[in-house]
C-alpha cells in the first residue's frame, strides 16, 4: 500500500466525523429509541477511531491528525439545515447517518482491497470491518423501518 498511514488516518477521520454527527443528532431527534441507537453508534465509531489511532501509534506514527474531513463537515451542516426544515427530522438524520455509515464501510473496504496490505493491518481492519458492517446494517434497517412506518 502506497501510504497506509494516510489511508488509516483518513478512515479514522471519517469515523470521527460519523461519531460527532451521531453526537449532534442525538440532541436533535425526538424518538427515544433513535436517541439510544445514536448514542450506541456514536460509541462504536469512537472505538474504531481509538483502535485505528492505537494501531498507528504502535507502528511509529506519532503525529496523528484528528481533524474532521471537509466532506464530513459539509454533510453535517446540510443535514442540520434539512432537519430544521423537514417535517420528519428523525428520518432526515437517520437517512444522512446511514450515508455516513456507507462512507465508513466503503473506505475500509477500499483499504482492505489492497493486496500489499500488511497482515497485522489486515487483521486489525477485518475486526473493525465486522464492527462497521454491523453498525451500517443496523442503521440501514432503522431507515427501512422508519420508511415503512
Amino acid at each position: 500500500m502506497s501510504d497506509l498511514k494516510k489511508e488509516l488516518q483518513h478512515l479514522a477521520n471519517i469515523n470521527k466525523d460519523a461519531y460527532e454527527f451521531y453526537q449532534d443528532a442525538y440532541h436533535k431527534v425526538d424518538n427515544g429509541i433513535i436517541k439510544i441507537a445514536f448514542r450506541n453508534l456514536e460509541q462504536i465509531h469512537r472505538s474504531v477511531v481509538i483502535d485505528l489511532q492505537a494501531y498507528l501509534r504502535a507502528n511509529g506514527h506519532t503525529n496523528i491528525d484528528t481533524s474532521e474531513t471537509m466532506a464530513g463537515s459539509t454533510r453535517e451542516i446540510w443535514a442540520k439545515v434539512m432537519a430544521s426544515v423537514s417535517n420528519d427530522k428523525d428520518m432526515t438524520f437517520v437517512k444522512h447517518l446511514e450515508e455516513a455509515e456507507d462512507r465508513c464501510l466503503h473506505k475500509i473496504q477500499d483499504i482492505m482491497g489492497d493486496e500489499t496490505l500488511p497482515r497485522d493491518a489486515a487483521r486489525m481492519l477485518d475486526t473493525e470491518y465486522q464492527t462497521l458492517r454491523k453498525s451500517h446494517d443496523y442503521m440501514k434497517n432503522l431507515k427501512d423501518q422508519l420508511k415503512a412506518a
